[in-house]
């Protein structure tokens, strides 16, 4: 059978007589070794060869395989009317998904480039149900003795419009280095109008 050592050692060793002029760092030697190496040799040779070299094989191949996973997919734009009744928490959840990029058949957990920008108007006409106007309150802490700061939901909606729906996204999005990217592609604006209007429908 194959010794062990040959998917890791430059050169096999002097007890196989089969293999004994092969060289895995040359790929004309591990072609030269596939024509007269018998089957279970030629797997070993394919899964001990460097990546470099099955790669100068098909170079051609290799290139656009490497640009198809490396090139962007492209971008998109959506509006989005915060004045159509639904809810804070319903509106996070379908902006969410967007800005990561799932609505995409390949989409990737692990990169950024998948995500779409949306644009949110007239976030100064949001929707909570219930009470949640008084009854809900963001915290914060300046970072101070007794700092700690309350505010409820009507009281940072009046400060800032749409805040409370950028901290709903917020909180849905992966919390790791990627949401700081997928957070500065939601755009929200307190009025109807805004300035992506070449590129947003």
């Amino acid at each position: 059978g194959q010794p062990a050592c040959a998917r890791y050692c430059s050169s096999p060793p002097e007890s196989s007589p089969t293999a004994a002029s092969i060289t895995f760092r040359s790929i004309t030697h591990k072609r030269a070794a596939q024509k007269a190496a018998p089957a279970m040799l030629r797997h070993a040779l394919h899964r001990a060869a460097p990546r470099h070299a099955l790669q100068r094989a098909a170079p051609a191949a290799a290139a656009a395989a490497r640009r198809a996973y490396l090139s962007p997919p492209k971008q998109r734009w959506h509006l989005i009317d915060a004045a159509q009744g639904v809810s804070v928490g319903r509106l996070a959840a379908a902006i969410a998904p967007v800005l990561r990029g799932k609505h995409k058949p390949g989409f990737e957990p692990h990169r950024h480039e998948h995500g779409d920008n949306v644009v949110v108007v007239n976030a100064d006409r949001l929707v909570f149900t219930g009470r949640k106007w008084k009854q809900k309150l963001y915290r914060h802490h300046t970072g101070f003795m007794g700092g700690l700061k309350q505010r409820t939901a009507a009281d940072l909606q009046r400060r800032k419009p749409g805040e409370v729906l950028r901290r709903a996204v917020l909180g849905m999005l992966p919390k790791n280095k990627l949401r700081t990217i997928f957070i500065r592609r939601l755009w929200i604006y307190p009025g109807p109008e805004h300035p992506h209007t070449n590129v947003a429908p």
